[in-house]
């Protein structure tokens, strides 16, 4: 009985092991457009925030950059998205023709002492399709 129950605690040990190896290698690879990318909020001395980003593509790219960016405020414990930045209000946030893109995209909040974080959605697009990524900034 021993064994039988130390073999099936065996069994079930390998197979998690392998389902979250395989778990980690689909997340940790980000597109077939997209390689590598990083965010990051500051506070600025000016009472803005920074978002600052940066990605790069597998080769150049037609657009790359960020396609949006939520601005979170931390209310009550849970997350509230207080403003969201496009390209279309923050060209900035991309560029054309190139195979890395890095930014420091401003944003002065509604309450300068409250918590904030900054989601950031990576884009990178060429003559076959589009990529995202998505990745949290604080």
């Amino acid at each position: 009985m021993l064994k039988k129950v130390m073999h099936n605690m065996a069994l079930f040990l390998v197979f998690s092991l392998i389902l979250s190896a395989t778990a980690f290698a689909m997340e940790s690879r980000a597109s077939v457009r997209i390689k590598r990318y990083s965010a990051d909020l500051s506070a600025g001395d000016d009472g803005k925030l920074y978002i600052l980003f940066s990605v790069t593509a597998s080769s150049t790219m037609d657009v790359i950059g960020a396609s949006k960016i939520d601005i979170q405020q931390n209310n009550d414990s849970r997350w509230v998205t207080e403003c969201t930045l496009t390209v279309k209000d923050t060209p900035a946030m991309q560029t054309s023709n190139a195979t890395r893109y890095s930014a420091s995209i401003p944003y002065e909040p509604d309450y300068p002492n409250a918590d904030y974080r900054a989601v950031v959605t990576f884009y990178a697009e060429d003559s076959s399709g589009s990529s995202t990524a998505q990745t949290v900034a604080k």
